[in-house]
């Protein structure tokens, strides 16, 4: 499955935060609205840029936000050789330490797959 680049994104965005959401939800009260919008993006019955429209609604965010950006989530470049989305509806990358768990996708609940 693929989508437009600003999808790819907007999907790539949304699942590098998901484990810091998923995180805080609970103490933010907002766990029902999280995985609403992980359901969702991975079920694709919406466009992203939607779902997280709705999502910045339902968590009290005005609509005219942009987005969410949460510390210490800065972006590296790749190396060669990584993860990517096992869907491939994303760009999202992501490295394995070496004897490290394979990364997973909390937007599909899987295993990132190996792309050398």
């Amino acid at each position: 499955m693929t989508g437009t680049v600003t999808d790819r994104r907007l999907i790539a965005g949304f699942c590098e935060d998901l484990a810091e959401l998923i995180n805080k939800a609970e103490e933010l009260g907002i766990a029902a609205q999280v995985e609403d919008a992980r359901i969702a993006m991975a079920s694709g019955s919406a466009a992203p840029a939607d779902v997280l429209r709705a999502f910045r609604i339902a968590i009290g965010l005005a609509e005219s936000t942009r987005g969410v950006t949460i510390p210490g989530q800065g972006q590296t470049p790749p190396p060669p050789g990584d993860y990517v989305c096992p869907g491939d509806t994303c760009d999202r990358r992501a490295y394995r330490e070496p004897g490290g768990p394979v990364p997973l996708c909390l937007v599909y609940r899987r295993q990132m797959r190996y792309q050398p």
